[in-house]
């Protein structure tokens, strides 16, 4: 089998893991830097193969976490095991060649969850599983985060935002031609600059968790029978307080209300696990102002991208994509219907 002689040839810590594997079939390039293959043994069982290697992670993604390489592979093999909970693959086998590259081999989920579409339009009760799923995350990586913040999940979002960077950016975003008009009213409200340096300190109290940073249905598996979900792709795994994710999954963006979901009603549901597992009171009304918060802290550690990209638009006499200027007003929107929160 020419794929498996091909893998053992490049990877030589893997002959052990895969000596008894049949087929193999290539499912495609991860974007962040991973080859992944579906492995089947003799019994046609299959399990999922990923490589992460260092000398196809994107830049962009080495800036964002240096120990990018290494991130996913120690988040599974150091992090999951003290979660004490079954929201994870299992680990069929893993190894590394230190500073190349490592690999994880993963059980198959897909006879449990069904994986959905980019598209996917979420129903209720899917995204309550999700909810629930990232409560019971967040709630034991408090206690796993509690005496080891784990060097290699980056630094605390919290850090990345500073009011400097983020009055910089819109500052580039209002003199450039093409945003100014996006960015004018925000830029230039009085009250701009309070904003900002309220959103720098505010969620310094909250204890620091794991955040998934990478919600995409793609990512998300769905068991209706028990209506269970659970999450996959921890890549991008990072650290921070509890609630960056939930800005992540898009509940304060201008297009959730495309679900026809109650707001009140989803955090309702988080908090009532989080709660549960934490054994926190916490008051509803100041979870809603933090939740908020994250969603800023969220959008203005994005903001150096957009103003990256904007440049490389200028570079070629084009504008944004239309992923990337749906972001850009998201980014926006957030930060513009925020100003009540100084009074908060």
């Amino acid at each position: 089998m020419e794929i498996k002689k091909q893998l053992i040839k490049n990877y030589p810590e893997l002959q052990k893991h895969i000596k008894d594997i049949i087929d193999i079939q290539p499912i495609n390039d991860g974007m962040s830097g991973s080859l992944i293959y579906i492995l089947y043994d003799k019994n046609h069982k299959a399990s999922y193969l990923k490589i992460t290697l260092s000398d196809r992670i994107p830049h962009y993604l080495l800036e964002r976490n240096p120990y990018f390489l290494e991130s996913e592979y120690l988040f599974y093999t150091q992090i999951v095991p003290k979660l004490s909970t079954k929201l994870f693959p299992k680990i069929v086998g893993n190894g590394y060649n230190q500073g190349k590259y490592n690999f994880l081999i993963l059980e198959d989920l897909s006879k449990y969850y069904e994986f959905y579409r980019e598209n996917h339009h979420w129903s209720e009760n899917q995204f309550k599983s999700i909810l629930k799923t990232y409560a019971v995350i967040h709630a034991r990586g408090e206690i796993a985060l509690k005496n080891n913040q784990y060097k290699f999940l980056g630094i605390d979002i919290r850090e990345k935002i500073t009011k400097n960077t983020v009055h910089n950016c819109f500052k580039q975003l209002y003199e450039n031609d093409w945003t100014h008009k996006y960015v004018k009213d925000l830029y230039t409200h009085p009250h701009f600059v309070n904003l900002i340096e309220k959103v720098e300190t505010s969620l310094n109290h909250l204890p620091v968790t794991i955040n998934h940073n990478d919600f995409y249905p793609l990512n998300i598996g769905y068991n209706a029978k028990n209506n269970t979900s659970i999450i996959i792709d921890w890549q991008l795994v990072g650290k921070g307080p509890a609630f960056i994710d939930l800005s992540d999954i898009g509940l304060f963006n201008n297009d959730f209300k495309k679900y026809g979901f109650d707001l009140n009603t989803m955090l309702h549901y988080y908090l009532k696990e989080y709660s549960r597992l934490t054994k926190k009171q916490i008051n509803f009304n100041q979870f809603y102002i933090e939740c908020r918060y994250a969603n800023l802290i969220k959008w203005g550690t994005f903001l150096t991208n957009i103003v990256h990209v904007m440049y490389e638009c200028n570079k070629h006499k084009t504008q944004f994509g239309d992923w990337m200027m749906n972001q850009f007003k998201q980014c926006v929107y957030a930060w513009s219907n925020s100003f009540d929160l100084i009074n908060k």
